[in-house]
């Protein structure tokens, strides 16, 4: 017969976190997802792909340097996935899409004279505005200057011309108490202005 502390060993060395939950999960999903697809890539004809563009990017996490190869086809999704920083938490993301249209100047001749003409044109402009919560150790401190620096040395925003310049931070609430834990902590919006383009 198991006694309770026969119980809590066993189950101690089976516990699992719900973080590794969601991994083990995740991976069973995506293996379960490629399955069908492998077995097709072994019987397809080899293509001849050029192989895809990685480039390294060095930062810091808890005081160590950490390098990986990024992919350079990156969306901005994937750049705010993999800007990370202690106690920074993306809450929602919004973004203003607004067109300046100019319209077509055509070539004028008077007098002898020729002013030339100007096509149609339309310029882009695109704000992106990202809505956080700091829960560090000094809410409203480096560490979303950390945030703001890690996001600007990502290869998204590096290809966007977006650069800690055209990040700035927008609002800063109080301090707070989380309710559950007790902590302070401050909300933000950190406000990226991506470069115009002429169409």
């Amino acid at each position: 017969m198991q006694t309770p502390e026969d119980s809590d060993k066993t189950r101690g060395e089976f516990e699992l976190t719900r973080r590794g939950f969601i991994l083990i999960a995740g991976t069973a999903a995506v293996a379960a997802a490629a399955l069908p697809h492998l077995s097709k890539a072994q019987t397809a004809a080899p293509t001849d792909l050029p192989p895809t563009p990685l480039t390294k990017v060095a930062f810091h996490v808890n005081g160590k340097l950490h390098e990986v190869e990024v992919d350079n086809r990156t969306t901005l999704l994937d750049a705010l996935q993999q800007s990370t920083v202690d106690g920074i938490q993306l809450v929602k993301l919004h973004t203003d899409q607004a067109f300046e249209v100019t319209a077509e100047v055509k070539p004028v001749t008077t007098e002898g004279s020729k002013t030339p003409g100007r096509p149609a044109a339309s310029k882009e402009k695109i704000t992106l505005y990202l809505d956080a919560k700091d829960t560090s150790l000094n809410p409203g401190g480096e560490q979303i200057y950390k945030f703001k620096d890690t996001l600007a040395h990502t290869p998204y925003f590096v290809e966007q011309r977006i650069s800690t310049n055209q990040i700035q931070l927008k609002t800063l609430a109080t301090p707070q108490l989380d309710n559950e834990t007790g902590k302070p902590y401050v909300t933000f919006t950190l406000e990226c202005v991506f470069p115009d383009r002429v169409r």
